[in-house]
């Protein structure tokens, strides 16, 4: 669409322009504010599941739901990172009814995420720790700046 200079001057075309500007930024303010994970887990099956949300609410519902599809029926929310990036779970089921968790949220590495969750389940007595689930927040920004990791875990098991 053209505009000659008669239009700009007058006005006409600066209803376009602002709503164009305004579109614009609230992209990059969302950008911003979208950076939340959760976990959620079934204290008696050790099954777990993730969300992603626009914050710690969102993707905490959205990690209950993802639990509940997996197959629980007492899904509860773990925890939660407002911080985007990669999150992990890891598994050590020790027969006998006994498991362990360990889980990882906002990452800027996919293989920090699951080191720290798989160092999280070998920390509360899981022995044979492997990753079960892996995802990214793709809705935040990356999480932290280059080397730094502003991430966090927590452990559960059935003990």
């Amino acid at each position: 669409m053209a505009y000659d200079h008669d239009e700009i001057e007058t006005g006409k075309a600066t209803g376009w322009w602002k709503s164009l500007a305004v579109i614009t930024c609230l992209c990059f303010v969302c950008v911003e504010v979208w950076a939340a994970a959760a976990l959620a887990l079934d204290p008696e099956s050790g099954v777990t599941g993730h969300g992603i949300g626009v914050d710690e609410a969102t993707a905490s519902a959205a990690a209950i739901a993802d639990c509940a599809s997996n197959g629980s029926d007492n899904p509860e929310f773990w925890f939660g990172n407002e911080n985007g990036g990669w999150g992990a779970v890891a598994f050590s089921d020790e027969g006998g009814g006994a498991w362990w968790l360990g889980g990882s949220l906002g990452y800027n590495k996919k293989k920090k995420a699951k080191r720290v969750a798989k160092r999280e389940c070998r920390d509360s007595g899981g022995t044979n720790c492997q990753i079960v689930d892996l995802f990214e927040d793709t809705i935040g920004k990356a999480g932290g700046e280059k080397g730094k990791n502003r991430g966090s875990s927590f452990s559960a098991s059935s003990n």
